[in-house]
């Protein structure tokens, strides 16, 4: 394996041939670790060497959050007609507002998800994680909505 990495990256294969405590990658690795050493009653498992890559396991496209937006809000107006409109008993209300609401917070994770020039990193990754996060809810809740309402069976 390092001679693999070698050809590639030799810097990266002389850092790796430093380290003396490490197993070489393997699919299922924790049961890869576990079987090496049965004789431990405690195992640590960490990672080395991913410090660089980018911590954004989910980036948010801007594009495709405009999209979402444009959907939203032609939803929102076929069933409104109009900008606001409240109806909170209304379950199609809500299955077009959460949308809406998600594709904001979907488009606020894309303008956080710029990287700056400065110093390379997400604008802010909280907001990133967090909108992309709420938003996903939002769109299962609005899924959750739409479902029929339960039904019981009398024939019984």
């Amino acid at each position: 394996m390092l001679a693999r990495l070698a050809i590639k990256t030799p810097e990266a294969a002389a850092r790796a041939s430093r380290l003396k405590h490490v197993l070489p990658p393997r699919p299922l690795g924790t049961l890869s670790l576990l079987e090496a050493r049965p004789d431990m009653d405690v195992v640590f498992c960490a990672h080395t060497g991913l410090e660089e890559t980018n911590r954004l396991v989910w980036g948010p496209d801007f594009f495709g959050c405009i999209a979402f937006l444009v959907s939203s809000h032609i939803a929102w107006m076929h069933l409104n007609g109009r900008f606001w409109r409240r109806d909170t008993d209304d379950a199609e209300w809500w299955s077009n507002f959460l949308p809406y609401v998600g594709s904001v917070l979907f488009m606020a994770s894309a303008i956080a998800s710029f990287t700056l020039t400065t110093t390379g990193e997400p604008v802010n990754i909280a907001i990133v994680n967090t909108g992309t996060f709420l938003g996903a809810i939002c769109f299962l809740l609005a899924a959750y909505v739409t479902l029929p309402a339960a039904t019981t069976n009398e024939s019984n």
